[in-house]
């Protein structure tokens, strides 16, 4: 029985050609339409990867996106905090230009999820090498 996935989002501020936000709202969508979801959990792999970089300019309106869906209580949680997946650490780090910037980003994340009453956000990220 599959009891988790996870959704990629490749993030877009393109407006009608919004990629990733589509892609995320139609496979949650489907997830939650579907007639035997009940005990299946859901999360976000933020594939920060060109061109779906959220730029610094952009990340408020990334986690407005994300705090929407982390809300879901199907959202997976890891200590009762949901989480996402980074899939580049480092190219984060190269965005936002240092890495008390994206420990201040990701802060601002985390500061969101407690202002809608949950106890944080649980972040895994990852490196990609070459």
């Amino acid at each position: 029985m599959l009891t988790f996935v996870n959704f990629s989002q490749h993030f877009s501020t393109s407006g009608t050609n919004d990629t990733g936000s589509l892609a995320l709202l139609r496979a949650s969508t489907c997830k939650l339409q579907h007639t035997d979801r009940h005990g299946m959990q859901y999360a976000i792999l933020y594939v920060n990867s060109p061109p779906f970089v959220a730029a610094l300019a952009d990340w408020p309106t990334a986690v407005n996106q994300w705090i929407g869906y982390m809300s879901d209580p199907a959202y997976a949680t890891v200590n009762g905090k949901p989480l996402l997946i980074v899939i580049d650490m480092g190219n984060m780090r190269q965005t936002f230009g240092s890495s008390a910037a994206v420990a201040s980003a990701l802060n601002q994340l985390r500061k969101a999820a407690v202002a809608c009453g949950m106890p944080g956000v649980y972040v895994i990220g990852g490196f990609q090498s070459g």
